[in-house]
């Protein structure tokens, strides 16, 4: 399906999230470019990556796995960042947790924490990132060379 018929389609149907699954194991080239208009990506999955991308996409939030957004991580892996400097290392195992695609309630069994400490952490983590999703975060995670 063409970049014009997917915003057709979100054009038609606004109150609908909207999931791009490839038939492949590699997004074509062209994945970034669905990013403004789909809520999802999901390449042909295993299924322990699509299962929590799915969670994220039915709960309103958006899945997108970082390898998707990168060619390759920048060059600039060695530099220590500043906003991962000023995390918590709870803080640091829900961004890990994230890059990984896992969901809030996997992160807080991962972390034997409350699913609501989570949610807290991850407020902290996209305020310290200046990022406004889970997507975003991981994307800026994974470039940076985290994860």
């Amino acid at each position: 399906m063409s970049h014009d018929a997917l915003v057709q389609l979100v054009g038609e149907f606004t109150a609908t999230p909207l999931a791009v699954i490839s038939g492949t194991s590699a997004m074509p080239t062209s994945g970034p470019r669905f990013m403004p208009v789909c809520a999802a990506l999901f390449p042909k999955p295993p299924a322990r990556a699509f299962r929590p991308g799915l969670q994220i996409l039915l709960a309103g939030g958006s899945s997108v796995p970082a390898e998707i957004l990168l060619d390759r991580p920048s060059g600039n892996n060695a530099a220590i960042k500043p906003w991962l400097t000023n995390m918590t290392e709870r803080e640091r195992q829900v961004l890990k947790g994230v890059t990984q695609g896992c969901s809030n309630k996997e992160i807080a069994r991962q972390m034997e924490v409350a699913e609501v400490t989570v949610k807290l952490h991850l407020r902290n983590v996209f305020r310290k990132m200046d990022v406004k999703s889970r997507a975003e975060a991981a994307v800026k995670a994974v470039k940076s060379g985290f994860g």
